[in-house]
């Protein structure tokens, strides 16, 4: 995951920041966050909890990406 600026056609670098992450499909995403180095950094972060499992998605706030920290849960053992 990484966070950087492209550079135009005239090889001057541009004002947006872009965050680069792989979906758990594997399929790399280029996401544009806007003109803030900070906003691009904490987008990335909250990304990159999402795709460990380490946060939930508040799924009442919409499609905002509003998480939730949560603690690993301990797994039920499988009965047979």
């Amino acid at each position: 995951m990484g966070v950087f600026k492209r550079k135009n056609k005239d090889g001057e670098e541009g004002e947006t920041w872009y965050v680069d992450y792989r979906d758990p499909t594997g399929k790399g995403i280029i996401k544009a966050v806007g003109p803030s180095k900070r906003e691009a950094e904490a987008f990335a972060r909250k990304t990159s909890d999402l795709l460990n499992g380490s946060c939930e998605v508040n799924l009442l706030r919409g499609n905002k990406m509003e998480t939730i920290a949560k603690k690993p849960q301990p797994q039920p053992l499988a009965t047979a």
